[in-house]
């Protein structure tokens, strides 16, 4: 679940650079068509956090939902109509970040070398 804020959080961050304003906002700010899509949609999933994005203009809306352990990002136009699934996001965040093999145990060789005589 942290795991899922945080490539929220860097998004937003990351939006900065390319000239967009994506702010945070309360999901009860979000326009109706957006919550009964959801409701529709994603029956019983709960809506985590939305986003505002200012693209030049084009005025976007992020929800962040979770159902049953599984989190999807879907994304709306001004008006609250439907664009697309944004859950490739975490994908490709799973790919660029691998889970990393764990090490093999580490053999501590005092108690296994015996001691040679020294000549």
């Amino acid at each position: 679940m942290k795991r899922i804020f945080a490539i929220f959080i860097t998004l937003l961050f990351a939006t900065a650079i390319f000239a967009q304003t994506r702010t945070e906002i309360k999901i009860d700010q979000l326009p109706k068509k957006v919550t009964e899509y959801i409701t529709k949609n994603l029956p019983g999933a709960k809506t985590e956090r939305a986003m505002k994005e200012d693209d030049k203009g084009v005025i976007s809306f992020y929800t962040l939902n979770s159902i049953a352990d599984q989190h999807h990002i879907l994304v709306f136009d001004k008006d609250g109509n439907f664009l697309k699934k944004g859950d490739n996001i975490f994908k490709e965040s799973q790919k660029s970040n691998p889970p990393k093999p764990a090490a093999p145990p580490v053999e501590d060789k005092s108690k296994t070398e015996q001691t040679k005589p020294k000549k």
